[in-house]
């Protein structure tokens, strides 16, 4: 048994003179602390003595008893290891010691704490930064953020503080501006009830919610209930939502029948033209549903005027109906994205479509001739040889190298020509790719193209026609 000025400590096993000895310094140091500073009262508390003053609205408690004890290994009242015996309203607050002082006594550490606050304010820069959270919360937001950053201030006071669910609730109510960082820190394991109080309040529209706040609580729900989960969201599709909480609860839905499908879908096709598409690609899923779609689609198509909504759904309608009119009509006036996804995905087919492509020859970007020669190769109700020809004299290489791979497509006088033109391109890959067609054709008529592409300036290109040559027993100079 120890006495000391805070009462006695009951000691397992003798312990030696110079372990005893600094404890009992450092507690009559606390007392003489207590005795200096009006600010400070002895009370008792947690059934042991404490040190109270009142700070910034909040008593602050110090327990040196506690800590000796905790200094001779019972660690037994509430305080981890190398953790400060310190409490503010009667909660334990984490004042962790820094690794490299885990040596100085717990004691010490306190009568340190208790001398700091023995001043009517001592500087917050120097206040252990838990404490500092909870005695100062407005001083520290306004504290330089590089040396404490409010989410990470944040994050430290809230696990520092909070062990049990309802600590985590209050924590939570006491600093309501700290929300979008605190609901991070929840979980379902540890904080069930907060967590299902906050859920519901976003669900409900009893708390004013930003996006990340519905999108958050709608992911958690999901995680509890799937059927009630399903069953909301089609709330959050409507218009007066953002974008993205819309697209979320779209993509989450599980439609159940094509009719409960168009019950959902349906009715916000008439809304904002993007969105509207993300609707219809919902509703496309399911076939039974083509013969109210169509129309639909196509009399939203007729009224909106975004060109983004007009390609895709102009697209999608070609491969379901005639839209001949329609595509003529459009294709003039399309910036080159939506031009671009309308050749390549819309349904074009019959000789009309040279009287649409042949306007397009003149675009400045190669990619629209490519979609070009990619529709006319299989498109086989005219024949391309014009549009090709003039591709060869003012496109790209990988334009030309396209309509060297596809040569088939034309007679044997019409691909000759472009072939020549192959043979005599800028672009060597152009060049090799005449080499690997010429062999589609019989020797005679080719003769001279060996001799052309013999006499190319790249060593590679000549290569690949001696090859040729070689193939056709062509004598190689």
């Amino acid at each position: 048994m120890i006495q000391t000025v805070f009462g006695v400590i009951h000691q397992t096993g003798r312990r030696p003179k110079s372990k005893i000895e600094p404890i009992i310094r450092a507690l009559n140091w606390c007392q003489e602390l207590v005795e200096e500073s009006p600010l400070w009262s002895v009370t008792r508390t947690r059934g042991t003595v404490a040190l109270q003053r009142s700070i910034n609205g909040k008593k602050l408690f110090l327990f040196p008893l506690i800590a000796a004890k905790q200094d001779l290994g019972d660690f037994g009242h509430g305080f981890g290891r190398n953790h400060l015996a310190v409490a503010i309203n009667g909660r334990s607050i984490c004042v962790a010691t820094k690794r490299d002082c885990t040596v100085v006594p717990h004691v010490d550490l306190v009568a340190s704490c208790l001398q700091l606050f023995s001043v009517e304010k001592p500087p917050i820069s120097v206040v252990p930064s838990t404490l500092r959270i909870r005695l100062y919360p407005d001083e520290c937001r306004k504290f330089p953020r590089h040396r404490i950053p409010r989410r990470q201030q944040t994050i430290e006071a809230f696990h520092a503080l909070v062990t049990s669910d309802d600590e985590a609730y209050a924590f939570i109510d006491e600093y309501p501006e700290d929300w979008p960082v605190l609901r991070d820190q929840l979980s379902m394991e540890d904080h069930p009830n907060t967590m299902q109080t906050w859920i519901e309040r976003i669900i409900s529209l009893e708390h004013e919610a930003n996006n990340d706040d519905i999108l958050w609580a709608l992911h958690q729900h999901s995680q509890q209930d799937h059927r009630s989960f399903q069953a909301i969201l089609p709330s959050y599709m409507d218009s007066q939502y953002d974008e993205g909480i819309i697209l979320h609860a779209l993509s989450q839905y599980e439609a159940t029948s094509a009719e409960d499908a168009w019950d959902v879908y349906a009715q916000h096709m008439a809304g904002d033209d993007r969105i509207a598409w993300m609707f219809h690609v919902k509703l496309a899923e399911w076939d039974n549903l083509l013969p109210v779609l169509i129309p639909t689609t196509e009399g939203l198509y007729h009224m909106s005027q975004n060109q983004e909504f007009g390609s895709l759904a102009l697209s999608w309608l070609s491969h379901h109906k005639d839209m001949k009119h329609e595509l003529m009509q459009a294709t003039p006036g399309l910036d080159f994205h939506y031009l671009r996804h309308l050749l390549w995905n819309a349904n074009l087919s019959g000789p009309w479509i040279e009287q649409l492509l042949t306007p397009l020859l003149d675009h400045p970007i190669g990619d629209i001739h490519a979609a070009i020669v990619s529709i006319t190769t299989r498109e086989r109700s005219f024949n391309p040889f014009t549009l090709w020809k003039t591709l060869m004299e003012k496109s790209t290489g990988c334009v030309q190298q396209r309509i060297m791979m596809n040569l088939n497509r034309l007679s044997e006088h019409e691909a000759l020509q472009l072939l020549e033109m192959g043979v005599e391109s800028t672009w060597t890959f152009v060049q090799r790719s005449a080499a690997e067609a010429i062999s589609q054709f019989p020797y005679p008529s080719i003769r001279h193209l060996i001799v052309k592409g013999l006499e190319s300036k790249s060593n590679g290109v000549r290569r690949v026609y001696q090859k040729t040559a070689q193939a056709f027993n062509h004598p190689v100079a």
